[in-house]
């Protein structure tokens, strides 16, 4: 009897497993479009997305989607620089990049466009929390997970193009200060232009202006409290892994990696407060609409 009930056990858990993927089976979205005018045959070039967001971007990150979703012109832009996206990758087409500077920026890219044209492609939208998977096992599945883009002619998801793509292939972990996910609590989105030779300055200033933020780092010395970004708290292990001394305690360590890209009046601070609790920020879903 035991034997059985163990059987009957497993098989059910089974069967809840295939349940769930088979409801939260990927959802492919593609475009039919031509490339951007004026394509180049070799490299990649994303000049035309660039230019995108220097009209529809603010100073502070935040993307003005309502009037990019009423201009006919700038969703037709986006949809072929998507269409050269879907095309060409450096999985498929590696001559067309050259470099690593070149492979990386491409990524970066084609996360921060796929996140805007999939928000155009249902505004308005509130949170990013409204595209919802069939069964929502974590906090934005639906939109980060069941939904899929085609990236060099093969379907991922943005969590994967996140992390196959540009963590698991060795990038530096400052890149997540470069990766705008739509939300109010995000990294604010930068341009990367197609010449961007020096990765470095781009990770330092995009770090740096990150924990600078009190949205993102808050020293609380009356309470002996540190609030940091929950982005510290999913993405810790990326932070802190490439530190020499791996003995002292991970949150120790994460103080250590913000104080290694914060600038020096917050280092003064941070010095002084090693010893606070650190506590994380509620996440804001809310999509980071201009108006």
């Amino acid at each position: 009897m035991v034997t059985i009930f163990v059987s009957a056990g497993a098989a059910l858990a089974l069967l809840s497993v295939l349940i769930f993927f088979w409801l939260n089976r990927p959802k492919i979205n593609k475009v039919d479009s031509l490339l951007p005018m004026g394509f180049e045959e070799e490299g990649f070039s994303h000049e035309s997305f660039l230019r995108l967001l220097e009209q529809f971007v603010d100073v502070e990150g935040r993307v003005d989607y309502a009037a990019w979703h009423q201009s006919k012109a700038a969703v037709t832009t986006l949809t072929r620089y998507i269409a050269a996206i879907q095309r060409y990758s450096p999985d498929n087409s590696p001559e067309r990049f050259g470099s690593v500077t070149q492979q990386t920026t491409y990524w970066i890219n084609a996360y921060n466009a796929l996140v805007i044209f999939a928000l155009l492609k249902r505004w308005p939208l509130a949170s990013v929390l409204d595209v919802k998977a069939p069964i929502e096992a974590v906090k934005g599945m639906g939109f980060f997970y069941v939904q899929q883009h085609i990236v060099g002619g093969r379907a991922i998801s943005l969590h994967a193009l996140e992390h196959k793509k540009l963590l698991e292939a060795g990038a530096d972990p400052r890149v997540h200060f470069l990766l705008n996910c739509g939300t109010g609590s995000c990294p604010m989105l930068r341009p990367i232009s197609d010449n961007a030779v020096d990765m470095e300055t781009l990770y330092k200033e995009a770090a740096t202006a990150f924990v600078s933020d009190p949205e993102h780092v808050k020293i609380d010395h009356s309470n002996k409290v540190i609030t940091l970004s929950r982005i510290f708290k999913w993405y810790m292990e990326d932070f802190t892994k490439g530190q020499a001394d791996q003995s002292s305690p991970r949150q120790r360590r994460l103080l250590s990696f913000i104080m290694s890209v914060a600038p020096f009046y917050l280092v003064t601070e941070l010095e002084r407060a090693t010893s606070y609790q650190l506590k994380f920020k509620p996440f804001n879903w809310k999509v980071n609409a201009a108006t």
